[in-house]
């Protein structure tokens, strides 16, 4: 908070004489975070909170804040909204970027909304909201809960018979004695993880660590090691980190099926009638275009794409809508939904709910053990 302050000098840090500074900023903002703890001991919540005090302590009278939703459970959502509140009260301007407008309301004096860049309706406070869908013509048409109960039902009675991944009193880290079964074609949000037990979950379903207690089990097998092509793991903004720029969308679309398809890369026959078959739902000339010419959306259909060719187990998305406009939560969502018709499991983990809760069929509210 302090050492980063126009006009700091010190030669000497003294801890304790800065934590006698510190508290009176933590009393203003109503943040309670020990002046001793280590930032990558942060929490997310705790991570942005530091980011606003330091801001304010420094005499940054404009905070800029970013889709915090994408990072924080609703709860900590609401802290940060108090927190921010409180400053706005002193005479803080806050600059706040969200794709919810309705965790806005409360919250902002003016909320502007966009579209392609441009700025085309701005609510003030107090001011109804009503009509807005119709506002975003192309992105919010036929967003939200697109999926009836019946199909809900429907895909559960077509995959339910068979489980493809269980946690069976797993502890790890700071995961302790998780318990979690997934039915082939089920989708699970996980909610409410910090980054680092997001890192440790991962490395458990992919097999890189065997957990200290419990076991992790694909198809009724206990992971011993390397899951291989049988899970599969999207990160956040996959687009720019799963795909090889400087090869073809053709060879990025083969790249994990080697294990299924022998000689995928010598048989010509073979990805002729892959080409043609992925060409169903694809322009026929974007086989041969390097990915760096693509755009961002076209990358991530092709992420995806490679996955639902992969045809593995169970697949763990990362944030899928961190960063994301209306549009492209919504495409997001169509192409995980591809998955799940198709079979595959999915673990969805997200801070937030109000995206990931359409497509989902269970969610684990996750809460870190204090063993």
């Amino acid at each position: 908070v302090f050492v980063l302050r126009h006009g700091f000098r010190k030669y000497v840090i003294r801890p304790e004489q800065l934590a006698k500074q510190l508290q009176p900023f933590m009393d203003e903002a109503g943040v309670d975070i020990p002046a001793d703890k280590y930032a990558d001991e942060l929490s997310e919540y705790e991570r942005i909170a530091v980011e606003i005090i330091k801001a304010a302590v420094a005499g940054s009278w404009l905070i800029a804040i970013d889709e915090p939703e994408a990072l924080v459970s609703a709860a900590d959502l609401r802290r940060l909204n108090d927190m921010l509140g409180r400053y706005s009260a002193q005479g803080f301007t806050i600059l706040y970027v969200s794709s919810h407008y309705e965790d806005l309301v409360s919250l902002c004096d003016r909320i502007a909304i966009m579209e392609n860049g441009q700025v085309i309706k701005v609510f003030k406070a107090g001011d109804r909201l009503p009509g807005i869908n119709g506002l975003i013509t192309n992105g919010m048409r036929g967003y939200g809960p697109e999926m009836p109960e019946r199909i809900r039902i429907a895909r559960r009675e077509a995959y339910s018979v068979r489980k493809v991944l269980a946690f069976e009193n797993v502890s790890e880290g700071r995961i302790y004695r998780m318990n979690m079964e997934l039915a082939a074609g089920q989708c699970v949000l996980i909610n409410n993880i910090d980054r680092r037990e997001i890192a440790c979950l991962e490395s458990l379903i992919s097999g890189r660590i065997i957990p200290e207690g419990g076991a992790v089990s694909i198809d009724g097998v206990r992971l011993e090691g390397p899951a291989g092509r049988k899970i599969a793991v999207i990160p956040p903004e996959p687009e720019n980190t799963l795909l090889y720029p400087d090869m073809s969308y053709m060879d990025n679309l083969c790249m994990t099926l080697d294990e299924r398809i022998k000689d995928i890369w010598r048989n010509r026959s073979i990805r002729k009638s892959l080409r043609q078959e992925a060409g169903k739902t694809a322009a026929p000339d974007i086989f041969d275009v390097p990915v760096s010419q693509l755009s961002a959306e076209e990358k991530k259909e092709l992420v995806y794409k490679r996955i639902l060719l992969q045809r593995p187990q169970a697949v763990m998305v990362i944030q899928p809508f961190r960063a994301s406009g209306i549009t492209s939560r919504r495409h997001t969502a169509d192409l995980i939904r591809q998955l799940l018709d198709k079979g595959t499991a999915v673990i969805i983990v997200s801070a937030g709910m109000n995206d990931a809760i359409m497509i989902t069929d269970d969610i684990v509210q996750y809460a870190v053990s204090l063993q």
